[in-house]
């Protein structure tokens, strides 16, 4: 079991009081999102949208109209039952440029990480941006002196899969996302509120094992307990920060 599954997001979302499977929740979309003015009229794509909670809190906390978007088709049919009022399809990140019309504002809570050619999916997000769309990349930071050293992260398949990159880099993501025609404005560094939102997770795991276990199964309590205390270890061990990158399309 993978916790980027429906089962490892419906864990997530039984954690966390909501349906979110990204770190710091609420207070995280807001930190992302306390920036703009809110008004019904602006575009929003949620790239990576799993099974809705952040699409819904945007649209009905004013930020605009909400798309969300995700690869997990029983995750997306998920959002549309629960959330009736908010758009949602099947897409995967680096076919989003099929999508008929832009986006003032394309976010994504820890997505990109999982995404194996970000140059790509940089390049797919610009083709359906606006003039100075707002790109807002929320995610986890590469720390780590090599981002191949295994040692770093103790051999752990979750942030070493040699089937992708690892977390992001941000000096070689700075160049792929002006390449990709995309202006970085801001980086917001999250490292402490990583930290602290990892702990917060890991306390909930602990007071509900026996509910996760239950509801399920051992192997789903094992993969959530490992996979999260092989985060947070990182975190503390300064391997992996946490960050909002900020950036603007150069479209004319």
């Amino acid at each position: 079991m993978r916790m980027s599954s429906f089962i490892g997001k419906t864990i997530l979302s039984f954690l966390r009081d909501g349906n979110y499977a990204h770190a710091g929740e609420e207070e995280a979309i807001n930190l992302v999102m306390q920036r703009f003015a809110k008004t019904s009229n602006r575009s929003i794509l949620d790239i990576g949208c799993g099974i809705g909670g952040t699409a819904k809190f945007m649209q009905d906390h004013g930020w605009g109209k909400v798309l969300g978007v995700d690869i997990d088709e029983e995750a997306i049919q998920y959002a549309k039952k629960t959330y009736p009022d908010v758009e949602f399809q099947v897409c995967n990140a680096l076919n989003v440029a099929s999508i008929p019309r832009q986006f003032d504002i394309i976010c994504l809570f820890n997505v990109l990480y999982a995404i194996a050619d970000r140059n790509a999916a940089l390049e797919a997000f610009n083709k359906i941006a606006k003039k100075n769309t707002h790109l807002m990349i929320f995610d986890y930071i590469d720390l780590s002196a090599s981002k191949h050293n295994l040692s770093a992260n103790n051999g752990n398949q979750y942030f070493i899969n040699p089937a992708r990159t690892p977390h992001i880099c941000l000096k070689d993501f700075s160049v792929l996302v002006k390449k990709s025609g995309w202006e970085i404005t801001e980086i917001k560094n999250l490292d402490n509120e990583f930290i602290r939102w990892y702990e917060e997770l890991l306390a909930k795991i602990e007071k509900n094992r026996h509910k996760i276990r239950e509801l399920f199964g051992e192997e789903a309590l094992t993969t959530t307990e490992k996979t999260y205390k092989d985060i947070y270890n990182s975190l503390m061990n300064k391997t992996m920060g946490g960050a909002i990158i900020y950036a603007n399309s150069n479209v004319s």
